[in-house]
């Protein structure tokens, strides 16, 4: 290999030195990985390339070995290599999307993590343009700062750490105001903006319990690390707000925000070694164990899969008692199996915006080695990679793409990493000339509604008008007239009213999205386009 080692104590080799580098073979892949356990010359005949060349690769159940520089050429790998327990710097093979041979910059605002799944060269094609498309979104002043994107930034395997460090400092500038008080000098907040029982917009806007435990997630995978007195102020409010988000259940059986919300919020305590009060869990996981996480329109696979990092990240980091972990770890299984269960026959779990957070689970028990439907599942969304065009939709995919988890920020520590990413644009749609017709249909099915059909017109918009072009040219049309309300979120406009009925978050109300006769949409009404003749739904519904 040709290059030195950084000088450390000396290290036993956990297997026979050098790596044999006789024909490599085939062996299965190892149950645990490879970062967390030495394991032995005869499980796998070198250590150290059997943790580079781990593999979970669509249909791949098993690993073949290589002595060192047959597998580091395969792998894309060169650079200086140590023995395992010995600090490694590597970088990969020249970009696949014709740039220069990168060079390594200098360990200034850098991360090193266990290394996830290899590649394979299609794969890795895909994945680059995917993140650079992600780089590019971030980039841009206009779009508010999402935490989610920091994360599925420094969760990948090439980086920008320049642009992600002006990405912190935006998530640093729309926190840091809100946050900077104490909770005692902020006086009681939920209060002072809730303002009464039957407020709901208030609502949405101040809790915001999955924000900030994104927030808190992505301080975590900053290197260096931030100070320790903003930090605690932080998971103090945290804390709070899995407190005040769960006062909803004495009165409605539910948290105010969701469960989604309110595992985030566990699992962001957890990564930062934080202790969670007994209580606190077993509300999570009486709600996973009672089937309480489910909704009127359609399954809950990202739900489950936030609550079972929750419960593995508790169980690893040993902050419960054995009864508890017990407990967490059997309704992990529960979760894992349900999905494999669930799983389409096009691969998803769900469908391909909640397959990510699937994967995600797979990822973080250890276990994409041995089930298949993890293989299929990464197979079914680079198929399907165009589906991610949005910042939101992007930062949801790119972890469990690259392998990751959002527990492996937990064991991420600071060192040399890739600073070879580019942006790249997206190429905006072209636009098509002339028009197209769309129904567009009001439903409200709820009890408390005047009737169930609202409205019920064609609507004249041009040809490569979003779902939110027809909404509008709808406004201008008429009679009858139409009326709609928005709110900005980090994921793009939310629809938030409809002809004067609003969606609130403290009943579970919400505007569902519907083609017709009764399939959601996966996308938001900025990004989605209609075809002409399509009919659409808006549809009153709770979750």
């Amino acid at each position: 290999l040709g290059s030195s080692v950084r000088k450390q104590p000396p290290v036993t080799p956990p297997c026979p030195r050098p790596c044999p580098s006789s024909p490599r073979r085939a062996v299965p892949c190892p149950a645990v990985p490879c970062h967390d356990t030495h394991r032995p010359a005869a499980a796998c005949g070198c250590s150290w390339c059997c943790c580079r060349l781990r593999s979970c690769l669509p249909g791949s159940a098993r690993l073949e070995l290589w002595g060192p520089e047959e597998g580091l050429q395969r792998a894309g790998v060169h650079g200086r290599v140590g023995v395992l327990g010995v600090h490694r710097h590597h970088s990969p093979a020249p970009p696949v999307l014709g740039a220069a041979v990168p060079r390594r910059s200098p360990a200034l605002l850098t991360l090193h993590s266990p290394p996830g799944p290899v590649e394979a060269p299609g794969q890795a094609a895909v994945l680059r343009a995917l993140s650079s498309r992600l780089l590019a979104l971030a980039a841009d002043p206009e779009r508010e700062p999402d935490p989610s994107v920091y994360l599925a930034l420094r969760l990948a395997g090439e980086h920008d750490l320049r642009r992600e460090q002006q990405y912190l400092a935006r998530l640093q500038d729309a926190f840091q105001h809100r946050y900077s008080r104490s909770l005692q000098a902020a006086g009681d907040p939920w209060h002072d903006a809730a303002g009464t029982e039957h407020s709901t917009s208030t609502d949405v806007e101040w809790l915001e319990t999955g924000r900030l435990a994104l927030y808190l997630l992505g301080l975590r995978a900053t290197c260096p690390p931030p100070e320790h007195k903003p930090l605690r102020s932080l998971v103090t409010w945290l804390k709070y707000y899995l407190e005040e988000d769960w006062a909803g259940s004495r009165r409605h059986g539910h948290p105010i925000t969701s469960y989604y919300q309110y595992g985030l919020g566990v699992l962001a305590l957890c990564v930062h070694r934080k202790r969670v009060r007994e209580e606190v869990i077993r509300r999570l996981l009486a709600a996973e164990q009672h089937a309480k996480f489910g909704y009127s329109a359609g399954s809950a696979i990202d739900t489950e899969a936030v609550a079972a990092m929750a419960f593995t990240c508790l169980e690893q980091e040993r902050l419960v008692g054995s009864t508890l972990a017990a407990e967490l770890r059997a309704a992990v299984h529960g979760v894992r199996k349900r999905m494999v269960e669930a799983q389409g026959e096009d691969g998803f779990f769900g469908n391909v915006y909640s397959t990510p957070w699937a994967m995600q689970v797979f990822i973080a028990t250890n276990s994409c080695e041995a089930q298949a439907p993890y293989g299929r599942a990464m197979a079914a969304l680079l198929r399907h990679a165009g589906a991610f065009s949005t910042a939101a939709t992007l930062a949801q995919a790119l972890p469990a793409l690259h392998g990751r988890s959002y527990l492996h920020i937990a064991s991420m520590r600071c060192e040399e990493e890739l600073d070879t990413l580019t942006p790249i644009s997206p190429e905006p749609l072209s636009e098509l000339p002339g028009n197209k017709t769309v129904r567009l249909v009001v439903e409200c099915p709820l009890p408390s509604c005047p009737q169930r059909w609202l409205y019920d017109h064609a609507v004249l918009a041009p040809a490569s008008a979003t779902l939110l072009d027809v909404l509008r040219a709808a406004t201008e049309q008429g009679p009858p007239d139409f009326t709609f309300d928005t709110q900005d979120t980090p994921q793009g406009p939310y629809l938030s009213g409809v002809l004067g009925l609003e969606a609130q978050q403290q009943k579970r109300k919400y505007w569902q999205l519907l083609t017709a006769p009764s399939t959601s949409l996966q996308m938001g009404i900025a990004d989605y386009r209609p075809c002409d003749g399509e009919t659409l739904i808006l549809r009153l519904s709770q979750w």
